[in-house]
């Protein structure tokens, strides 16, 4: 085998493994703490304030005295595999919703989604009893992930709140 190959077969492996464990397979290379809180509330702050379609907003965040009890009204994971989230929902009871979710490891990535796909059903269903006229909201929902961060929002932007997010990834150096 060339060397040339041989190198091309070395930094591929590399780079496959570091998408792999972009966060971590079983433990965080992310912030942690206080200084998670201040990045998911710094990115989930901006995604509000650049989507005008969004009323008031009620904000949980992981850095909250109520924390683990607030993540149970949007996602039913077990809360020790989060290390940190944002909840901005609309005070006004519409359907705007932004979610920002850093999951401890890859391993919870999967979960956290699937639990956040059965939120938007559930919010969906809430939607059809009480205000019809929001359902077309919520089936604009998206869901996504960059390594860790998940994103969810619920927003007739959702979109825009899709690529503010990944941009305020960016801005805080998480790729």
């Amino acid at each position: 085998m060339s060397k040339i190959n041989f190198k091309k077969i070395a930094v591929t492996a590399a780079l496959s493994f570091s998408l792999l464990t972009g966060c971590g397979a079983k433990s965080a290379d992310h912030a942690t703490g206080a200084e998670l809180n201040k990045i998911l509330n710094e990115i989930g702050t901006a995604v509000v304030e650049k989507d005008s379609s969004l009323s008031d907003m009620t904000v949980d965040t992981s850095d909250s005295d109520d924390a683990e009890l607030n993540f149970t009204a949007v996602c039913s994971v077990d809360y020790d595999r989060v290390d940190g989230y944002y909840h901005a929902y609309a005070n006004d009871g519409t359907a705007g919703e932004v979610t920002i979710i850093c999951a401890k490891s890859n391993d919870d990535v999967t979960a956290i989604m699937n639990a956040l796909k059965d939120h938007i059903d559930s919010r969906r269903g809430t939607m059809e009893n009480y205000t019809p006229e929001q359902v077309e909201i919520v089936d604009r929902a998206l869901l996504t992930h960059n390594g860790c961060y998940i994103g969810l929002f619920i927003s007739t932007n959702s979109s825009s709140d899709k690529s503010n997010f990944n941009a305020e990834l960016k801005n805080h150096g998480i790729q």
